[in-house]
């Protein structure tokens, strides 16, 4: 061989071990170590726009970079570093000099969050959302070499509820980086989620609350005195975790089954899982989402002798001390929910293996009942818990905290029949966080859906990740750090906003929860001007396509406020629709493409192109055929105000009032005869059920009106039709008009289409609402 060969030959090889960065991992890397080499590579080499390069160990003197050794390396046990003793998600960055870094962590996520802390704290990363990551440039990037941290989650287990139900690989990247390891149902496919560590932490049947059904599912007529018995004499088999019903807490079968029960589940689980480092550790039996409890005699004696949640803890620390004998490492974890949300007044306490739960529903879910209120859910899940409307929930969880180990399930999302009115959260969500873990919880799982109903979802999200990793960090700073990193230049404007939404809502007397937008007098011509303005500021400041969507989102809630406030106010003609109808439709689409599944994604774009539509739709007269009066109507309602639900759609119809309808057509389940009620939400109860036979009733395919007399609404009222419920109508807004208590006749214009309803008929089979007329009773009328 030549010696120009040779020289060849020996610069290419020696160009291959040279780069900017190395990083470095054992020779017998697990997936954890290899998975954090790549993250690491992957946003370093972003930041720095530096070559890098990932190599085993034995290759490492063979290069020339700074070098970034990951977790159990020959390198990090020759300087004292030993990562054997750290738990399986503490981590270590340490310096060595330099030009050598060392991060480790314990098994399994210790060595994925040392490498996640590094790049949020080195380099600046910010993941904000699944679909955008902010890394900053930063190319003349060098560690200082006193760099020494360690650290771990300030809560144990960490998790949120937030239906993402699309791209379920971005999803699960976005929560991993994120430190959040209940991954629910994610778990279940463990190809998915194993290269980040994420193991099952609640084994079987599920990792969220209402467990009963699956306990009871297979029970027969031998087990049926092992449910409760309600108020009728009767003991019902739930169906679903919905109920109906629950078990009965002191028949001494039911304590055997449900042993019997959760040993098969611990039993198949630990046969799915080949390190018993991950076997799941948690087992929740919770009660079914409904209030019902047993009131057989026993069950009623131990209630009024102690209270409804002590009876619970004493059914589950019976099944703790039965299980911990040959499973103690074990958790049983229950929910002081719904009629058991009160703590013991009993002097029971958890047993060790125990924890507690507590799930505050908030105030949405009481409106207008007192006895809800005071008993229940005296809660607003939008205030801090130092705010006077959570008097009673802070003093609630106070005294769950002293009974033992303690779980939070928080709601950092309003359940609004409605459209929410635009509510921010980050203050609240970061003073409650402190209080909970000043308490000592060591878990929570938290709901936030409603992505299209939310405003500043992305940031209440992102920082409840951020101070369940790291409850020391100040939020202020955090907030700031997503809003320059979500918002680019539009970032100070952005957080004038948020600060504004935050001092009006401030300033609204009692919950925000439960108060619609007809009673909410911070939202004034003063309120919609200033938020406006500073929209209008961040849109032109912004200086990239991705901060101008994000700005678009919140721009979405603040439009519908402003068209929902001047209908509302009657005052539409001073407002640029012609400005406004394309903005809101550009905006809600993106918001929609960006959270939701193709399909939702065209029931929100539908949804949104109906509202523009029906925002100028003309309203019809008055039916001559009722012979009804102006000053006889309490409301008019057609198709603009419908809300689409599950299988009812708007849908357009030349013979329907206005051109439209909500048409119910799910293939053959009209052969149930046609069911009608009103239904209280807050009281979750019917006001009023009616069953017609309309093929007796219907004389043709056209709309025809159905009177209903005597009906009381509520202040959370709807209407229903069809016995799926399909078709629905908010009634809420309207009760307000009439004297409390006081009936009223409402008239349903209804078509019946389809050989279900009509003999012969060619039609497909379909039920259509086009129009809810309420009016006072006839006795009532002047």
């Amino acid at each position: 061989m030549n010696k120009s060969l040779c020289f060849i030959i020996c610069m290419l090889f020696s160009f291959a071990l040279t780069a900017d960065f190395a990083l470095i991992i054992p020779d017998k890397a697990s997936i954890y170590e290899k998975t954090a080499a790549e993250e690491l590579s992957l946003h370093l080499r972003k930041a720095t726009g530096k070559s890098i390069r990932i190599l085993a160990e034995n290759q490492a003197n063979a290069i020339t970079a700074r070098k970034i050794y990951i977790n159990k390396t020959d390198f990090a046990r020759k300087n004292q570093l030993d990562f054997s003793h750290l738990g399986p998600e503490e981590w270590l960055i340490k310096a060595i000099g330099k030009d050598s870094l060392v991060i480790g962590g314990g098994f399994p996520r210790g060595i994925l969050y040392g490498v996640f802390e590094f790049l949020e704290r080195e380099i600046g990363v910010v993941w904000a959302d699944e679909h955008f990551t902010y890394i900053p440039e930063n190319k003349n990037y060098m560690w200082k070499d006193s760099l020494f941290i360690t650290g771990k989650p300030s809560f144990e287990f960490r998790g949120t509820y937030a239906y993402f139900k699309h791209e379920k690989n971005k999803r699960i990247t976005f929560m991993a980086r994120n430190r959040e390891n209940l991954f629910t149902d994610d778990v279940r496919h463990p190809a998915d989620v194993e290269k980040y560590g994420v193991s099952r932490v609640y084994g079987s049947p599920r990792s969220g609350a209402h467990t009963f059904y699956f306990y009871t599912k297979d029970w027969g007529e031998n087990e049926r005195d092992c449910l409760s018995l309600n108020t009728k004499g009767q003991r019902l088999k739930a169906v679903s975790p919905r109920g109906p019903g629950q078990v009965c807490f002191t028949n001494p079968r039911t304590r055997d089954l449900f042993e019997k029960k959760l040993r098969e589940y611990i039993i198949s689980d630990r046969k799915e899982v080949a390190d018993p480092r991950l076997y799941p550790r948690i087992y929740m039996i919770s009660h079914n989402d409904n209030g019902d409890y047993c009131v057989c005699r026993q069950c009623s004696d131990f209630i009024e002798k102690h209270g409804a949640s002590s009876l619970l803890l004493d059914f589950i620390n019976d099944l703790a001390r039965r299980i911990r004998k040959d499973y103690p490492d074990i958790y049983i974890q229950t929910t002081g929910y719904a009629f058991a949300s009160k703590p013991p007044e009993s002097a029971i306490r958890n047993e060790p293996n125990v924890i507690s739960q507590y799930a505050a529903m908030g105030s949405e879910f009481a409106r207008g009942n007192k006895k809800l209120e005071e008993e229940r859910y005296h809660s607003d899940s939008m205030r801090p818990l130092t705010h006077s409307c959570n008097a009673r929930r802070y003093a609630y969880l106070k005294t769950w905290s002293k009974l033992g180990k303690l779980a939070i399930w928080d709601y950092w999302v309003l359940f609004e029949d409605r459209r929410p009115v635009p509510v921010v959260f980050a203050s609240a969500l970061a003073e409650n966080l402190k209080i909970y873990h000043s308490l000592g919880t060591i878990g929570l799982m938290a709901e936030c859906e409603r992505p299209m109903q939310t405003s500043f979802y992305a940031l209440r999200l992102w920082l409840g990740y951020r101070l369940l990793n790291n409850i020391r960090l100040n939020p202020d700073e955090e907030i700031n750090r997503f809003m320059n990193a979500y918002y680019g230049k539009g970032a100070p404007s952005m957080r004038k906003l948020l600060d504004c939404m935050q001092k009006h809502q401030d300033s609204v007397p009692g919950r925000i929860g439960g108060t619609w937008l007809h009673d909410r007098t911070d939202f004034d011509s003063d309120y919609i001007r200033t938020v406006n303005t500073l929209l209008d500021e961040a849109e032109k400041a912004a200086d990239s396509p991705q901060a101008a969507k994000h700005i678009g989102f919140e721009r979405c809630h603040i439009d519908l406020l402003t068209l929902d406030l001047a209908r509302l106010s009657g005052s539409t003609a001073s407002l640029p629709l012609q400005k406004i109808f394309p903005r809101l439709r550009k905006n809600y689409y993106a918001l929609a493409e960006t959270y939701l599944n193709p399909k939702k994604q065209q029931g929100e774009k539908n949804a949104v192109d109906y509202y523009i539509k029906g925002f100028s739709a003309i309203h019809p007269p008055l039916p001559p055929e009722l012979n009804l009066k102006q000053e006889d109507i309490v409301a008019d309602i057609f198709w603009p105000e419908f809300q689409q639900h599950y299988w009812g759609r708007l849908s357009p119809d030349e013979e329907a009032a206005g051109g439209h309808c909500l048409k119910a057509s799910a293939g053959t389940t009209h052969r149930k005869g046609l069911q009608f009620g009103f239904y209280c939400n807050m009281r979750k109860k019917q006001i009023f059920t009616s069953i017609k036979d309309v093929r007796k009733t219907a004389s043709n395919e056209k709309y025809n009106f159905y009177l209903f007399p005597g009906v009381t609404l509520s202040q959370s009222c709807y209407m229903w039709a069809h016995w799926t419920w399909t078709l629905q109508v908010d009634l809420s807004p309207y009760w307000r008009k009439i004297p409390p208590d006081t009936p009223v006749d409402i008239y349903l214009s209804l078509k019946f289409e389809g050989p279900d309803y009509f003999q012969g008929s060619s039609k497909a089979n379909a039920v259509s609402l086009d129009r809810v007329i309420v009016v006072k009773q006839r006795t009532e009328r002047k």
